[in-house]
């Protein structure tokens, strides 16, 4: 009987686990968010030829009070990706740049990709997302 029970309890929590986040979720997590100025801008690139210019997936969101933030994008399937994140301070919804075309606002790559002489290149940032990968982690990197 207490066999039983175990093997209940162990489905009953399996489950769970299944409706609290899909099969095929992929969950960003960033930062080093310096403050509640503005909207975070993520985006997901699925490939090397559409890097920085067409998302596979993007989401704006306002700015918690932690300083931390964690986006669920769906429908991801297996495959290899790169994530950025842009801290929007002041909520026009792209990236500011001063003449040189060098970032005015925070900006994090996934892979603890980070610009040099322009911005990372795919390769670079790039992250294989898989059954047992899900989780994608970006710090922001200081514009000033």
């Amino acid at each position: 009987m207490p066999r039983l029970i175990n093997t209940s309890f162990i489905l009953l929590i399996s489950i769970w686990a299944g409706w609290t986040q899909a099969a095929d979720d992929v969950q960003i997590t960033i930062s080093n968010i310096k403050n509640t100025q503005g909207q975070l801008i993520v985006e997901l690139f699925d490939g090397e030829k559409t890097f920085l210019e067409k998302p596979a997936a993007r989401k704006i969101i306002p700015i918690d009070a932690s300083l931390k933030a964690q986006i669920v994008f769906s429908d991801i399937k297996p495959g290899v990706y790169a994530a950025t994140a842009i801290h929007d301070a002041n909520a026009n919804s792209k990236v500011d740049t001063n003449f040189i075309g060098i970032p005015k606002e925070d900006i994090a790559f996934s892979n603890g990709a980070v610009p040099n002489r322009g911005a990372p290149k795919f390769k670079d940032a790039k992250v294989t997302v898989d059954d047992a990968h899900r989780v994608i982690e970006l710090k922001f990197i200081s514009s000033k």
